[in-house]
């Protein structure tokens, strides 16, 4: 599995430009690449497609927005959907788990998900 790991971590860095402001970010199990990596909306759709794809992870539970807005460009800090009050964070360890499981998996209290919890140290 640690080559698969390594594996997302370089399709996740594909994404992991630097800004004009800083450079790019650090990637760990703990990033919230949503945030971190400010993808947009396609940005974000094309990442998880090819990591539904390239790992073969079931899909059906995934709602992508969840996680990216749509209609705003990826320098905006935007706003959700009004029926999510806010974006849920998309942990790099989320898809480990997912790969791990073969499935995406429900974060319910995804807001309130504090990273150790579904740390790579927790698989079962």
């Amino acid at each position: 599995m640690k080559a698969d790991i390594n594996t997302l971590f370089e399709m996740v860095d594909y994404y992991n430009s630097p800004s004009f402001f800083k450079g790019a970010t650090i990637l760990t199990v703990d990033t919230q690449i949503n945030k971190a990596l400010r993808l947009s909306w396609q940005q974000g759709l094309e990442l998880m497609l090819d990591f539904f794809y390239t790992f073969e992870i079931d899909a059906s539970r995934y709602q992508h927005s969840l996680y990216f807005c749509r209609d705003k460009p990826a320098f905006w800090r935007c706003q959700p959907a009004p029926q999510h009050s806010t974006l849920r964070p998309l942990y790099l360890h989320m898809m480990i788990t997912a790969m791990q499981y073969g499935r995406w998996m429900n974060y319910i209290n995804s807001c309130d998900n504090q990273a150790g919890h579904y740390s790579v140290g927790n698989f079962g």
